[in-house]
């Protein structure tokens, strides 16, 4: 939990410079471009509130509660399509889109953790339960099995982006 927080945390302080590069990377009109900061900045926010989130996740698979999980997600993706065919109409912005799915994450969230109190209501959180050498070993293995994690996914991928910014889009694209 507290590595969990830790990095909402800094999700949460990068999100606000995100737009610096994604500015510089890739190129929005002038007029869109508050919107699409604001766009990044609730997808940002939302993204580290889901690391929290994942303790509920956790806990549920580690009760075997799919059902429970099930119960939450199902209603949750629901409410996201049912909200985004409503409110979304070609003159939408994508701060709308983003409120959207932010709020649907962030509503399961909050349900997910409630119904973890449903599941096991012994569930406490006490400040005597954290360990500080326990925290440092966890989060050194953190770093090593994050690194893993991140070349696992993304080695497979470098040799398709290689070869086909070197080749162009032309030989690797399909013609119309």
């Amino acid at each position: 939990a507290v590595l969990l927080l830790a990095l909402c945390a800094v999700v949460v302080l990068l999100s606000y410079f995100l737009p610096i590069p994604f500015f510089a990377l890739f190129e929005v009109p002038a007029a869109e471009q508050s919107d699409v900061a604001r766009a990044l900045l609730i997808v940002g926010v939302t993204t580290a509130l889901s690391f929290p989130g994942m303790i509920s996740y956790g806990f549920l698979w580690g009760y075997e509660r799919f059902d429970v999980h099930n119960l939450i997600e199902i209603p949750v993706v629901l409410a996201r399509t049912v909200l985004t065919f409503i409110y979304i109409q070609s003159g939408s912005q994508l701060t709308e889109l983003a409120l959207i799915v932010s709020g649907t994450s962030i509503a399961g969230y909050i349900l997910r953790t409630a119904l973890c109190w449903w599941v096991e209501p012994r569930l406490r959180l006490r400040l005597h339960y954290f360990s500080l050498p326990v925290l440092k070993e966890m989060f050194v293995f953190g770093i090593w099995f994050g690194l893993l994690s991140l070349t696992r996914s993304l080695l497979p991928n470098v040799s398709p982006f290689v070869i086909g910014h070197s080749l162009g889009p032309g030989p690797v694209t399909t013609g119309c």
